[in-house]
């Protein structure tokens, strides 16, 4: 088995795994998923929580969708979800509890049927910008939303008419919110000011900066007499009458008052801050009279059951808690509200690792199930690497330590300290025997994985050095940003002899499968080939063209992908011969659009090559021009397949296409990449036939993994899932 820690593109590529036949997943991963989506791992980040007006119901709005409980039991009825092509900020209940509206950052705001979990209607009017507020008025007759177009809007429910637009100076409308008796309309912008609006006139009747920098969270008082605002620490109440003169103000939390709502009786208000806690308050008095260290992250949302005596809580966690509001219990907490950087199978195929933040989740593969969390590191989680055996969870992170984590339970088996800035991803040997860590701090260290003791440091130049693990485990490769490349006894952390041969960074270092060679790529273009055993040079390829790559086929002859002006080329690295050239697609197989860009010249310059990729089983190539158009060709005879693959229409001319094979090489997927999301394509590489095009809840991967059988693939969306797909037939 082999071990490389080497960064591919901007997303993780872990070796996954997962079974042909589709075991009986759990229920929530199944409601509303995208079309063509196995199951769905994780629920989305909680960005609001509100119960039904009866109280038989409570909602949870994620990125992407709505969450509907049944309070008295827990259980989960429905997803409102599939409709919004972008991240749902808010979500509101109707009076008599039979509709929801949603607004997204798609610019539209829906109306969903809670019983069918049917949209009913679309309502669109934002123009260009994302929605990220709305709510019903108490009559049920009026909606009101707000967004990034920094605009109120009002709408007729019944209709789905726009009624009244209210225009605001500041930078966004981040919150609406109507008064208890519907007479008015409380709104927060992205300068943190105030507004209050006349809800039949539209007409603005205060705008206020309150005393404080920022402003995260609003609420009324059910006698609407009172607002409450919540701050940078502070919470400040205010008089509706007299505002902006504040009536109290206080330091509730250690940082932003993210959430805060008034008891349905108005005697006490409860908040939650960045600072993990819950408190409530006398609202006459503005005391304290409970507070609860809710979650493992900052409190999100809340809200009071319509009785007054639960409190529903969302963490940045990923959980939903239930609280007696008496006597601070903790009533049941719901789980897999949970984000995702990094996805890594464990070797005997049953479980899956991912990283969000600091965090580590832990999913039962065949059924969907969440496991645990693994808490405990102060900073973000790098990759992580399961030991051979699939027990140990081995963790590097921003707070300079790598944990080894029980899978089982949980729990930290030990926590390996020395290095002083951040760890990223620890690798273990093959044989599970050794741990490798790399860090910011200038240093690589080897540790006992059964003891955690440090065999050796490895000091290194001022770069991040690549390295791997021989496949029988014994040696440990590492370049270095001069060009050497030392071999370390992996058990002693001794070094047994250094490469000279490269004279700048290596940015390659690989073992050939059966561990007689090793591969180097350096940054002075030169590929060179050892002697894994004596250390001796065999051959180096130097040539004037540009190297971009360095592989082995899969008859373990060692490969060089260079690139000229009008071209790129495929060597043998052994005898150093030509083996192919393969020209580039002619501007006139483009659309006009992509003809000229104000980011890239069109043409076949140097430049205009970004990437070549190498299948895995040695029939095809892909190259990626910076154009963002994909070019597939076939490795024997050198001609193009099929058309070239070109953006899709809706992808922004800026972004960037990235191209993974799957481990059989009958695979290609195509993921053009932006700073607001991007879109998955899968291709027939042989035939440069479309296969299928993954679109997630918000149309947005961060990452995807193909499976080791290459029958399944993951991707990795910012809304806070990770959805597993078939792979058509090809």
């Amino acid at each position: 088995m082999k071990k490389s820690v080497m960064m591919l593109m901007v997303f993780s590529l872990a070796m996954l795994s997962s079974s042909a036949s589709i075991a009986q997943y759990v229920p929530s991963t199944q409601f509303g998923l995208p079309e063509g989506a196995i199951a769905r791992f994780g629920r989305g980040y909680i960005n609001e929580i509100m119960y039904s007006r009866d109280g038989t119901q409570l909602a949870v709005t994620t990125d992407i969708g709505v969450w509907i409980y049944a309070t008295n039991t827990g259980e989960e009825l429905i997803l409102l979800a599939g409709e919004h092509s972008h991240f749902v900020f808010s979500a509101d209940y109707s009076p008599d509890g039979k509709t929801i509206v949603t607004g997204s950052w798609d610019n539209t705001i829906r109306l969903w049927d809670v019983r069918t979990g049917k949209n009913r209607k679309t309502l669109k009017r934002h123009g260009y910008y994302g929605i990220s507020s709305v709510a019903y008025s108490p009559d049920g007759k009026t909606i009101v939303s707000g967004g990034a177009d920094s605009t109120i809007q009002l709408w007729n429910a019944r209709t789905g008419k726009n009624t009244k637009i209210l225009t605001e100076t500041g930078k966004g409308v981040n919150s609406v919110k109507f008064s208890p008796d519907g007479e008015t309309i409380a709104s927060i912008d992205g300068k943190n000011s105030v507004g209050l609006w006349n809800a039949r006139t539209g007409n603005n009747i205060i705008t206020f900066n309150p005393h404080t920098e920022y402003i995260y969270s609003i609420a009324y008082s059910p006698d609407n007499k009172t607002i409450a605002i919540g701050g940078m620490e502070t919470l400040a109440l205010w008089d509706v009458a007299t505002a902006p003169q504040p009536l109290k103000e206080i330091n509730a939390h250690k940082d932003r008052v993210s959430s805060l709502a008034f008891s349905p009786d108005g005697k006490t208000i409860a908040t939650g801050g960045w600072d993990s806690m819950l408190r409530i308050w006398d609202a006459a008095t503005v005391q304290s009279i409970r507070e609860i260290n809710a979650h493992n992250g900052a409190v999100r949302s809340l809200v009071f059951s319509p009785d007054g005596k639960t409190l529903a809580t969302g963490g940045g966690d990923g959980t939903m808690k239930w609280w007696d509001v008496h006597t601070g219990e903790n009533k049941k907490t719901f789980t897999g509200y949970l984000g995702g950087n990094y996805i890594r199978y464990s070797p005997d195929k049953k479980t899956i690792a991912i990283t969000a933040g600091g965090l580590v989740h832990l999913w039962d593969v065949s059924t969907g199930q969440y496991l645990r969390t693994l808490k405990g590191h102060r900073g973000n989680v790098s990759p992580v690497d399961f030991s051979p055996d699939s027990k140990i969870l081995a963790t590097g992170s921003a707070d300079h330590t790598t944990r080894l984590w029980d899978i089982n339970t949980g729990q930290t088996i030990r926590i390996l300290e020395g290095h002083t800035d951040r760890v990223y991803g620890p690798v273990y040997s093959p044989d599970g025997r050794v741990l490798a860590t790399r860090s910011r701090d200038d240093t690589l260290r080897l540790w006992d994985a059964s003891t955690g003791k440090n065999i050796k440091t490895i000091l290194r130049d001022n770069e991040s050095m690549n390295f791997m693990f021989s496949p029988d485990s014994t040696t440990l490769a590492v370049g270095n940003s001069n060009g050497t490349v030392g071999l370390f006894d992996a058990q002693t952390g001794e070094k047994i002899k250094t490469l000279r041969g490269n004279t700048d960074y290596i940015y390659t270092v690989l073992y050939s499968p059966n561990g007689n060679k090793i591969l180097t790529k350096s940054r002075d273009g030169t590929v060179v080939l050892w002697n894994a055993h004596t250390g001796k040079e065999i051959k180096t390829l130097n040539i004037r063209d540009k190297v971009i790559a360095a592989m082995y086929s899969p008859d373990e002859t060692p490969l060089a992908i260079s690139v000229n002006r009008k071209k790129f080329s495929l060597w043998d690295v052994t005898t150093t011969q030509l083996l192919k050239t393969f020209d580039g697609p002619k501007t006139r197989y483009l659309p006009k659009r992509y003809q000229t860009s104000s980011r890239h010249a069109v043409g076949w310059p140097p430049e205009q090559v970004r990437s070549v990729s190498y299948s895995p089983n040695g029939e095809t190539i892909a190259a990626v021009r910076h154009n963002e158009t994909v070019q597939l060709w076939n490795v024997g005879t050198g001609k193009h397949i099929g058309k070239p693959i070109l953006p899709l229409k809706d992808d922004p001319p800026d972004g960037t296409t990235d191209v993974v094979y799957s481990p059989d090489g009958r695979t290609l997927a195509t993921i053009q990449i932006d700073n607001m999301g991007s879109t998955v394509r899968l291709w027939n590489p042989t035939s440069g036939r479309h296969l299928k095009t993954l679109k997630g809840y918000d149309n947005c991967a961060n990452a995807l993994t193909f499976s080791p059988d290459s029958r399944t693939i993951f991707t990795v969306h910012r809304g806070g899932t990770v959805l597993l797909w078939d792979i058509p037939s090809r």
